[in-house]
């Protein structure tokens, strides 16, 4: 099992990240409610993505992301939810590449989050979560920590 500060570390970082990321999903469905307000897609579509795929892509992600926010924040298929997060997110990145150092670059934004998924995805939810709670994830002892049997 791992040490208390590792699964404290751990709790902190999915609850920051799901909350972090079903919010943004929240703001996004409340905001594609009204296709005229949809800066989404005015912002974001760059030209070499064909305006129906982008379309469905625009519809889909505020679900996703709040999908996604839950399962990390619950703790439950974590290490999926870490790469569909980063998946999303290096997908934003290539569409809104800025190279300016601004505290309101949406790329810097997204990549920081981007690498925060991955870094889940590779660690697993931690001890406390649902993952642990059913016997799977990274919470659980593998079966190299348990003693042999005499």
């Amino acid at each position: 099992m791992k040490p208390l500060f590792e699964n404290v570390a751990l709790l902190l970082a999915r609850l920051t990240l799901g909350l972090g990321f079903g919010l943004a999903g929240l703001d996004t469905v409340r905001k594609s409610l009204d296709p005229a307000a949809n800066a989404f897609a005015v912002k974001f579509r760059p030209d070499w993505i064909p305006a129906n795929i982008f379309e469905a892509y625009g519809k889909t992600l505020p679900w996703l992301e709040l999908g996604i926010g839950a399962l990390i924040i619950l703790g439950l298929f974590t290490r999926i939810g870490g790469v569909l997060l980063f998946l999303l997110l290096t997908f934003h990145c290539i569409t809104a590449f800025d190279a300016t150092p601004s505290t309101g670059n949406a790329f810097l934004q997204a990549a920081t989050l981007a690498a925060f998924g991955l870094v889940i995805a590779l660690t697993g939810s931690g001890a406390w979560s649902l993952e642990a709670r059913m016997g799977g994830g990274k919470g659980e002892k593998s079966s190299s920590e348990k003693p042999a049997k005499k």
